[in-house]
């Protein structure tokens, strides 16, 4: 049953966050948001969109959404303010989170995993690798021993 209630658990939050994405495109649409809000407003919102959406499979498009933009267009526009892709940055907000929620003793690594997006281990296992050096269950056992192991490395493209 407790499976049941994760699943649960993690259908509403995608629904509440797809909710979130919906209200803020009507909002920007009504024009309350729209011509007013700089493009480095509109970056800054639709980060603290992502960073409540990693759980979500939150991806590129619904990002760009967030900022009002195409997705085209903030591919671009991020790049070109932040200095890394749009994908680039997702995925190091899903390490930082994976990090902390890796910390916690009681949630098992696939738990992590799709706390973050990943809802397949592997690739996971595969993307913290990457940018870490260590499996997700190396880098806990290691991070409860020197927890100044625990810093993304910056990793760039995307």
């Amino acid at each position: 049953w407790q499976s049941h209630a994760t699943l649960a658990s993690m259908e509403a939050a995608g629904a509440l966050n797809d909710l979130l994405l919906t209200w803020v495109a009507h909002e920007w649409r009504r024009g309350e948001g729209s011509p007013g809000l700089e493009t480095e407003q509109r970056i800054r919102r639709a980060e603290l969109v992502a960073r409540q959406s990693l759980d979500s499979g939150f991806g590129i498009k619904r990002f760009a959404v967030a900022a009002n933009l195409s997705r085209s267009h903030f591919s671009l526009l991020y790049r070109r303010l932040r200095g890394i892709s749009p994908g680039t940055f997702l995925r190091q907000e899903r390490m930082r989170l994976a990090e902390v929620l890796l910390a916690r003793q009681e949630l098992s690594v696939t738990e992590v995993g799709a706390r973050v997006g990943y809802g397949d281990a592997t690739v996971f296992g595969r993307v913290f690798k990457a940018a870490h050096g260590l499996t997700p269950s190396d880098w806990r056992r290691g991070a409860s021993e020197k927890p100044e192991r625990r810093v993304t490395r910056s990793r760039s493209g995307g």
